[in-house]
């Protein structure tokens, strides 16, 4: 994980800001990360929150490519 990107995760206001630009992708790269070392509980609920709901789009997204 990235230095700067940690840095930003110890400060809740710019943590909220990162989180509406990072991709899902990253988002579960941090998650793991947290989980595997910081392990705090308002972090991890908080990347959780944001990955599920990307997460849910894409699939949403992939599920209606079908139907006209």
């Amino acid at each position: 994980m990235d230095e700067e990107t940690l840095k930003v995760i110890d400060n809740w206001r710019d943590f909220n800001k990162l989180l509406s630009d990072v991709p899902e992708e990253k988002l579960k790269e941090l998650l793991v990360y947290e989980l595997e070392n910081e392990n705090r509980k308002s972090i991890v609920e908080r990347l959780h929150q944001r990955y599920n709901t990307l997460r849910t789009m894409r699939e949403r997204a992939e599920l209606m490519k079908g139907f006209k």
